[in-house]
């Protein structure tokens, strides 16, 4: 069973509090290191939001590389890792597409939490 509020949501109630009621009264010199954390906030909350859908399809389009059971995600990773550098993406390759793809995917997916600012610019 879910506690609820979920931390997601408590990010996000810290972060309205930090950048509306802090960020305000915090001097000059400090406002950089201020302004990394809200940002380092930000995508925490983004994570927990995404977590729950952007892992199993990460580990979805993997299972398409990877023959047999491959385990947890970072296992996945790994195995996945070494078929590229044994040269399975290379040019010429039959699964060279959907690799790319896959790491097309998991790009976006990292940059929607991390900075999704860029994707709104690249849309536009």
């Amino acid at each position: 069973m879910q506690q609820l509020p979920r931390g997601d949501a408590l990010l996000e109630c810290a972060r309205d509090l930090f950048r509306d009621r802090l960020l305000p009264t915090i001097p000059a010199d400090q406002r950089h290191s201020a302004l990394m954390i809200l940002n380092a906030m930000g995508i925490a909350a983004r994570q927990f939001q995404s977590i729950d859908r952007s892992e199993p399809e990460e580990l979805a389009r993997l299972r398409e590389f990877l023959t047999g059971d491959c385990g947890t995600l970072t296992s996945a990773n790994r195995l996945f890792a070494h078929l590229i550098r044994e040269g399975a993406g290379d040019p010429g390759q039959p699964q060279r597409e959907k690799m790319l793809a896959h790491l097309r995917e998991t790009g976006r997916a990292r940059l929607v939490e991390s900075n999704p600012k860029v994707l709104d610019l690249a849309d536009s």
